[in-house]
């Protein structure tokens, strides 16, 4: 059972504060405010030298423990952990794009010249899919990466083949490591696999599309990278087949386990 919303945020906020009055109590403010002038005076004294990261664990110790403590539902638990982590010893800056990959490039190029919007945003509708121009150049298709293509699934219908996803919906990652998603399409078909909460494909961005083999099977390798923790939403797509394929990795900062 899961809890509500409410009670979440407000278990978050406890944790977080009782770590964060743990490292900082040691801060103490001699500013004011004159009340002649109106103005803030004064300095504010330095933390104790004391209050080294050894304390900064102890903080993280408390804040983790309360939330095992309190939170009972396990996905709801991991989530509070990760951003009690993140919140207190940071997780990672976010990662630069590798561009020796033509998809990656391509979006560097967006970005350079200010054209195609659609590389960039999977909020920008992708260019229409024609089925004989791919066949004809499969390559002019496959080396752009658009993340909106996940939005171009046919409508289901006779003789209309239904995605499949091949691969558990939800797994586990840590940051620095990578794990693979696999769907089933129709054969020798573009799938396209966009998440929206960061980490990177294959190609080093966060959308990749690639082609389905003799058997229908499509599969990317997702990397948990510095910058993103707790749960990002995937979603996977051929323009020829119906439905998506959604699936949730769960990025963990290395020592949170």
């Amino acid at each position: 059972m899961r809890l509500p919303r409410t009670a979440v945020i407000v278990a978050s906020i406890v944790a977080i504060a009782a770590a964060a009055w743990f490292i900082f109590s040691g801060d103490k403010p001699t500013q004011h405010i004159d009340p002649t002038t109106g103005r803030l005076v004064g300095e504010i004294k330095p933390a104790e030298p004391s209050k080294v990261p050894s304390d900064r664990d102890e903080g993280l110790k408390i804040a983790l423990a309360q939330i095992d403590a309190e939170i009972k539902d396990p996905e709801t638990r991991d989530i509070l952990r990760q951003h009690a982590i993140g919140r207190i010893k940071g997780y990672g800056q976010s990662q630069p794009m590798d561009l020796s990959h033509p998809q990656a490039k391509s979006v560097a190029e967006a970005l350079r010249t200010g054209t195609h919007p659609e590389r960039l945003s999977p909020l920008i509708p992708a260019r229409k899919f024609d089925r004989a121009a791919f066949l004809a150049n499969p390559d002019d298709y496959m080396s752009v990466a658009e993340p909106g293509r996940v939005f171009q699934a046919t409508p289901a219908g006779t003789n209309v083949p239904a995605l499949v996803a091949l691969t558990p919906r939800r797994v586990n990652v840590d940051q620095g490591s990578a794990v693979t998603l696999s769907v089933k399409a129709e054969a020798g078909m573009p799938v396209t696999f966009t998440s929206f909460d960061g980490g990177l494909f294959g190609n080093g961005f966060v959308s990749q599309t690639v082609i389905t083999g003799a058997d229908g099977k499509a599969s990317v390798s997702y990397r948990g990278v510095e910058g993103t923790i707790a749960n990002s939403q995937i979603l996977a797509s051929c323009p020829t087949c119906s439905g998506q394929a959604r699936f949730t990795v769960f990025t963990r900062v290395p020592d949170s386990k």
